[in-house]
């Protein structure tokens, strides 16, 4: 009897730090430390597939520490529900486990990739990515970009930019994308002092683009998509929060000359169409400028 209940002794205190040190405390901090790096996007591929890597070995490394100790655990004590409250944990664990990865790839910056591509191939569909293409005028006076706003795009746009100093106009033909990263070619776009031009449609993030540029025209079938705001953020970047994202991007639009019931009205989130305003209507409110 005596050697039972020292090994029991031995064993109780072993199983509890395993459970709540290497288990749930760990898991804790590493899961945090994963989340944090959501918000220092873009992430370089290499850094988010160490990082991944860390976290499942970590993972397993407590799970079978937690496996191994369990069996000691029941077979001394006898108590059953601190082992199945363990291995309930650790399932709940590897569901915030897989969200936190989720997030963490969707931040992941994959322009690394078409880096090494020579400035002359910038303007093919293989230099920027499947999802886009930007490409020169033959007068060499427009960038004419054409596909969706996808992560890395103002980065991996620059090249093209650079390859005319006549270059005076964005033309844009987008359903939209990444929100963010709109911004980013916003700011681009008004550094650069051009003007925007929509030759079919621009819609959602698009339009953060289009409102960047000092003289903003649609051209004759071109038209300009309003949707519910926030329905971005739940298709590409469901970590970030609509209403704060929208105070931004609301700001924005005044700051370019849009009238306060057309920002109203662009940020009613009671719609649930998109909306496509008429001609008249953009130039009244300020979004066109011609």
């Amino acid at each position: 009897m005596s050697a039972i209940t020292t090994d029991t002794v031995r064993q109780g205190p072993t199983f509890a730090g395993i459970l709540w040190v290497q288990g749930v405390l760990l898991r804790l901090v590493i899961s945090c430390c994963v989340a944090g790096l959501t918000f220092l996007q873009p992430l370089p591929l290499a850094l988010v597939a160490c990082v991944l890597a860390t976290d499942l070995f970590s993972f397993m490394w407590a799970l079978v520490r937690y496996n191994n100790v369990a069996g000691l655990h029941l077979q001394y004590t006898g108590r059953f529900w601190p082992v199945v409250f363990g291995y309930v944990f650790f399932f709940f664990a590897a569901i915030a486990m897989m969200l936190t990865w989720w997030l963490l790839i969707i931040s992941t910056d994959t322009s690394s990739v078409l880096r090494h591509e020579p400035k002359s191939a910038s303007s093919s569909p293989a230099a920027l990515g499947e999802r886009f293409v930007a490409e020169i005028s033959r007068d060499r006076t427009q960038v004419i970009f054409k596909g969706v706003i996808t992560q890395g795009l103002a980065t991996q746009i620059e090249p093209t930019f650079e390859e005319s100093n006549k270059i005076d106009t964005l033309v844009l033909n987008s359903a939209g994308g990444n929100v963010q990263e709109a911004r980013r070619l916003a700011e681009d776009v008004a550094r650069r002092g051009l003007d925007t031009h929509v030759t079919h449609e621009c819609s959602a993030s698009c339009l953060l683009v289009f409102m960047a540029g000092q003289n903003r025209t649609v051209g004759i079938g071109g038209q300009l998509g309003f949707h519910r705001y926030g329905l971005d953020f739940a298709q590409v970047q469901p970590h970030l929060s609509p209403l704060r994202e929208m105070r931004i991007d609301q700001q924005f639009y005044l700051e370019r000359g849009v009238s306060l019931d057309f920002v109203d009205e662009i940020f009613d989130l009671n719609r649930n169409a998109i909306w496509y305003p008429t001609r008249r209507e953009l130039l009244s409110a300020g979004i066109t400028t011609q």
